[in-house]
């Protein structure tokens, strides 16, 4: 059950830049006042909710293309800073991190560790103080896997006395209660959004589109030299993304025995007249296909034409291929 967040601005089940009701982590300014977004932690967006009889709330981390490699800019009014304000709630029990690993907080002085540190510990706070009435508070980071270098452990003082070659591996590891902070992958928390989008097609397309990597396992062209009527033609093929799915060249190869000059989009297509096959016959090939590889969601035919194929409706693109008229089924 989602409730809704009580941020006094939105008022919906999502806030954005949570910083916490609190000053937790002693980061308001000679005023008193914190901004969200900036001189203060902050998570991009926090959630409530209900799960097994317990309140929770999430916060919400996610990162697409950043890296780091140096540590922080520091002075000695910086580091003073710094640890007036965090010193005392970094280590257990007041804070999250196991206090028998021999680390320091300057250890943390290193992106995306110190990011991570201060989310944590803003998580910590909230749970102790029951914010909104939340039993349990967690963090939820999110990014790409093909991210690597986003994963380096930075801080040369973890990588000695902890080791690992995952940053959010080795930082949930230094936690006193390691399940307090989730490392997800984009493309798995979005896959089953993508492959059974339901009412959420508009928003499944929106993501495909706009983050092309999220589609790349599960969406894949085979493009068909011009024939007698001078256009090529595209077959869009959707994938499940589940074991039981062919690889793309195994696919490619199917049509290959049929049609020699079929390529995949990535490939550079032949200019051989007369192999384009007509609806009809693509019709026939992607029952056989999806016959052969049951992993695969659904097939839409050639450009300009509009027929069923599998029960599903495919309509024309502007692109020259063809998709589901309600996204992927």
């Amino acid at each position: 059950m989602s409730w809704s967040v009580s941020d006094g601005e939105t008022g919906g089940y999502v806030g954005f830049e949570w910083i916490g009701k609190e000053d937790y982590l002693n980061e308001a300014n000679a005023k008193g006042q914190r901004s969200r977004g900036a001189h203060a932690t902050a998570a991009d967006a926090v959630v409530r909710f209900e799960q097994d009889g317990c309140t929770e709330t999430l916060l919400i981390e996610w990162k697409y293309t950043e890296s780091y490699g140096a540590g922080l800019a520091t002075s000695a009014t910086s580091t003073e800073t710094r640890l007036n304000r965090y010193e005392k709630i970094v280590f257990a029990p007041k804070g999250p991190i196991r206090a028998d690993l021999g680390l320091a907080l300057e250890d943390f002085f290193y992106e995306p560790f110190y990011q991570l540190l201060r989310q944590q510990m803003l998580a910590h706070q909230m749970q102790m103080r029951r914010e909104d009435g939340a039993e349990r508070v967690r963090v939820l980071h999110i990014a790409p896997l093909a991210n690597r270098k986003l994963r380096r452990v930075t801080s040369p003082a973890i990588r000695q006395k902890i080791g690992g070659d995952n940053a959010f591996s080795v930082f949930r590891s230094l936690l006193a209660n390691p399940d307090d902070f989730i490392s997800a992958a984009t493309e798995s928390l979005f896959s089953p959004l993508l492959q059974e989008p339901g009412e959420a097609a508009e928003w499944a397309d929106y993501l495909t589109s706009r983050y092309a990597f999220l589609a790349a396992d599960m969406r894949m062209n085979i493009d068909f030299p011009a024939g007698p009527s001078g256009r090529c033609s595209t077959m869009t093929i959707w994938r499940s993304g589940g074991g039981d799915t062919p690889p793309n060249n195994a696919i490619t190869l199917f049509f290959q025995r049929s049609w020699p000059s079929a390529r995949r989009s990535v490939d550079t297509p032949t200019d051989t007249p007369n192999d384009t096959p007509s609806p009809a016959h693509r019709a026939t090939e992607n029952l056989k296909l999806r016959k052969l590889f049951p992993g695969l969601r659904s097939c839409v035919a050639s450009r300009g034409a509009a027929h069923k194929i599998g029960g599903e409706r495919a309509k024309s693109s502007n692109a020259g291929s063809l998709r589901p008229s309600a996204g992927p089924p």
